[in-house]
């Protein structure tokens, strides 16, 4: 089941860090500090269980070392920090300065960091950086997408004047390839299944689409143009199979409902979406969008009265549709229209609910 409430996580996670039975050792190997865990379990007698039960108050030296405070690294202003537990924040190492911060991506120890003028690389375990590339001119706004098993990092950026720079950094070779402009503003949905290529949406003043774009990243042109429909909201599938995107129509009666479209993406040419009717009619998918379960197997938004009325004031909770049934259930119920998801974590148990307010 779904959580939801992201504070009770946190709060179960660091209970579970002090009441698991395990010992935690720190080894460090040179610079390097690794983690190990034994499990073990020492058979005692009940005496033995009875006195250690009554006896056995441990010191705050044990408790300390069975517990791994959480290590955060942060930029403030242009400055690398780190902050161990509840601990000040330490200074790290001063970085170029580059304009704010667009996306990040962490390989390894490795962090890249998508930044206003160029991609910034940093050794976390040895608070270096370096510069991969420098833009010609800055950046909106972009992303960072890993292509794990195939050693590349994908970036995208959208400049000033409807412009849109693709292209990818080799990590084996520590070389950029393929940087691609397109005049248009592009939306990245997420790589083709091969990992050759990208879906693109293009987007504009309209909310309404019609189009995707498949982007050949070795070729360096645009490959195909797939006929969709939608209005403000798409998400590809974790697998990248299906296209998920929300539209509106009239039904019979003349009233109008809200609908979630389906696309094959491997059939070619696109066979029709199959078409699933959202309840509470009329209700439309929150600001957050659609969001795809790690699995590809159901869909996770919030559903609200009418977004294009402001403020929002009915909210009909956070709803998830199984993709191949179609069935929606209502996950939780969230009175307070103005939340709206933004995350789901890879194991598929928690969303992240976001309050977005003006206060």
């Amino acid at each position: 089941m779904v959580k939801q409430i992201f504070s009770l996580w946190f709060c179960l996670c660091v209970l579970l860090s002090a009441c698991m039975p395990q010992e935690v050792v720190r080894e460090t190997i040179g610079s390097e500090e690794k983690l190990s865990t034994s499990t073990a379990t020492e058979e005692k007698t009940p005496a033995e269980l009875a006195t250690s039960t009554l006896t056995g108050t441990p010191s705050a030296s044990n408790i300390a070392a069975k517990i791994i405070s959480p290590v955060f690294v942060f930029l403030k202003g242009d400055v690398l920090m780190e902050q161990v537990g509840s601990n000040a924040p330490e200074h790290l190492n001063d970085l170029p300065e580059l304009g704010p911060i667009k996306d990040a991506v962490l390989v390894g120890e490795t962090l890249y960091l998508l930044r206003e003028q160029g991609i910034q690389r940093i050794l976390l375990s040895e608070g270096t950086s370096d510069l991969v590339l420098r833009f010609d001119m800055p950046i909106l706004w972009g992303g960072l997408i890993y292509a794990a098993g195939y050693s590349r990092i994908i970036y995208y950026g959208t400049e000033s004047g409807q412009n849109t720079l693709i292209g990818y950094f080799d990590l084996d070779e520590d070389i950029v390839h393929s940087e691609l402009s397109f005049p248009k503003n592009l939306h990245i949905l997420g790589m083709t299944r091969d990992r050759r290529g990208l879906y693109c949406l293009p987007f504009g003043q309209d909310p309404e689409f019609n189009e995707v774009l498949v982007i050949d990243l070795e070729q360096g042109e645009i490959s195909r143009e797939l006929p969709v429909q939608g209005t403000s909201f798409a998400t590809l599938a974790p697998d990248a199979r299906l296209l998920a995107t929300f539209a509106q129509r009239t039904d019979t009666t003349g009233q109008l409902e809200s609908v979630v479209h389906l696309y094959d993406l491997p059939s070619l040419p696109l066979t029709p979406p199959r078409v699933f009717t959202l309840p509470n009619a009329p209700s439309y998918v929150g600001f957050g969008g659609l969001h795809w379960s790690p699995d590809s197997q159901r869909l996770y938004f919030m559903l609200v009265e009418n977004i294009y009325e402001a403020p929002a004031t009915t909210s009909y909770g956070l709803w998830s549709l199984a993709v191949e049934s179609g069935a929606t259930d209502q996950v939780a119920q969230v009175s307070d229209p103005i939340f709206h998801t933004i995350s789901i974590s890879p194991d598929g148990e928690w969303i992240v609910l976001m309050h977005d307010t003006n206060d």
